[in-house]
């Protein structure tokens, strides 16, 4: 019997294919797969990444074949495999809940995950006060001084709306889009304005 990929994994096609000059180079598509599996199913990955503790991949996925014709179905090229934007809080990578999203979207999405933190995302103590902040370390933007951490974080949340809205309309530029991105992202930007009218915490989940 092959050998499973992380204990799970079925390979039942070949894990190269011919690059342009006619010598092997690995598959894109085994690529994806042997990462998400890694993701999900490696022990030292999960123990680096506890954040992955509970998440798996959809049994029909456990086929490299399977996965294989979805990836080809969708425009992956150049694309990160995202698992929340779909379905949010979700914890399988699957078909039903899987987007090919760019790199700079996917990164920007990871401010919308629940971490634990002893204060909300984007604030800090200053003194008795509470100071709201957004960015990394490098570029971050003071966006004021708070009485209560719950109007600080209520400004750091408008302020990633405004931040979400543009790369919104920087992915619906693109030359190629994919329509359930589209309206996934629709519906996170509601949720978000509705969440900031009721001033109630709204929980995300990313990889």
């Amino acid at each position: 019997m092959p050998r499973l990929v992380y204990g799970v994994g079925v390979r039942d096609l070949p894990y190269q294919i011919a690059g342009q000059d006619g010598s092997p180079q690995r598959d894109p598509c085994y690529a994806k797969w042997s990462d998400m599996l890694m993701r999900c199913y490696s022990t030292k990955y999960k123990s680096k990444y506890p954040s992955y503790q509970e998440c798996s991949v959809a049994t029909e996925w456990h086929t490299f074949s399977v996965f294989r014709a979805w990836m080809t179905s969708q425009n992956w090229q150049g694309m990160v495999l995202d698992k929340d934007l779909q379905a949010p809080g979700c914890q399988v990578y699957g078909p039903e809940t899987c987007l090919f999203l760019p790199d700079w979207l996917n990164a920007f999405l990871s401010s919308f995950s629940s971490k634990r933190l002893s204060l909300p995302m984007g604030v800090s103590p200053e003194g008795e006060r509470f100071i709201a902040r957004y960015g990394a370390k490098s570029e971050q933007i003071r966006l004021g001084l708070f009485d209560t951490a719950a109007e600080a974080h209520a400004a750091y949340r408008k302020h990633r709306l405004a931040q979400l809205e543009k790369r919104f309309a920087r992915y619906a530029s693109l030359d190629s889009i994919d329509q359930k991105v589209v309206s996934a992202l629709q519906r996170l930007i509601m949720r978000e304005r509705s969440s900031l009218q009721d001033r109630s915490p709204m929980q995300f989940s990313s990889i």
